[in-house]
């Protein structure tokens, strides 16, 4: 027996579905109608609601990581950190003026000035008690100008004599007294001062002259030549006088006498 061929049941089912789509879209359209005769249509729109503004800042830069090459890599060699460079606190000063022309700290301890065989063509002119001077006697010299409490150096020409090295006081102000040396050549001299710090310069011309002839302690001669000298001349005087008295009282030689 042959089995049905299967074409009429797949026709029939589409029929049929095509029959019930038909029915719900004429029923949907009868309903619309109905609704649209006695309802009204309602369309609402929201109001705009307001979006605060917040200010304007400007955004930081964005940072751009520098990545540093691997120090296991052969020819990279990481750089090394460079501590950053310290002001300069040195102090530059004018020789002979004794002002610093840089702000800060020395950048040493103050050290003697050099000595020349010359003194200095120019300077302060430093005053003295007196401008003539005997070999032994005192000289006050003085000049203001330096650094408080600086040393300062003084020297004695023609020929180079350290008198010494002697703090200003807190006004800067110098003021010495010493006594000349008795080898010290007769003539024109010059003192010459000389700030350790300021290199303020001050020179002072003196003269000087030997001892008079009649100070001979001056000279050096001891006192007990004096009285050496006083006995024996002494001596002389009587014996002198002793011999003329007896000169005068020799008798006269009497004349015809025969020997």
């Amino acid at each position: 027996m042959r089995a049905p061929h299967p074409a009429p049941r797949f026709w029939a089912a589409t029929a049929l579905a095509v029959g019930l789509t038909t029915s719900a879209i004429a029923g949907g359209a009868v309903a619309w109608a109905a609704d649209s005769d006695t309802s009204d249509i309602v369309v609402s729109v929201p109001s705009p609601t307001p979006t605060a503004v917040r200010p304007w800042s400007p955004s930081p830069a964005p940072s751009v990581p520098v990545a540093a090459p691997p120090a296991s890599a052969p020819g990279n060699v990481p750089p090394a950190a460079v501590p950053p460079a310290k002001a300069s606190t040195s102090t530059v000063t004018t020789p002979g003026t004794g002002a610093a022309s840089g702000a800060g700290q020395p950048a040493g301890p103050a050290t003697e000035p050099a000595i020349s065989a010359t003194p200095a063509t120019t300077g302060e002119k430093a005053a003295t008690d007196r401008e003539n001077y005997t070999l032994g006697d005192q000289v006050t010299v003085s000049l203001d100008g330096f650094r408080p409490g600086e040393k300062v150096q003084i020297l004695l020409y023609s020929q180079s004599r350290t008198i010494g090295n002697v703090p200003a006081d807190e006004a800067g102000r110098l003021s010495h007294t010493f006594t000349l040396p008795d080898d010290l050549p007769v003539g024109a001299h010059t003192l010459q001062l000389t700030g350790w710090e300021s290199q303020r310069i001050g020179l002072a011309p003196i003269f000087v002259t030997a001892a008079p002839a009649s100070d001979l302690a001056a000279q050096g001669v001891p006192v007990w030549m004096w009285w050496v000298g006083g006995g024996l001349g002494a001596l002389l005087l009587v014996a002198g006088a002793w011999w003329a008295l007896r000169a005068l009282r020799a008798p006269a030689p009497v004349e015809g006498a025969v020997a």
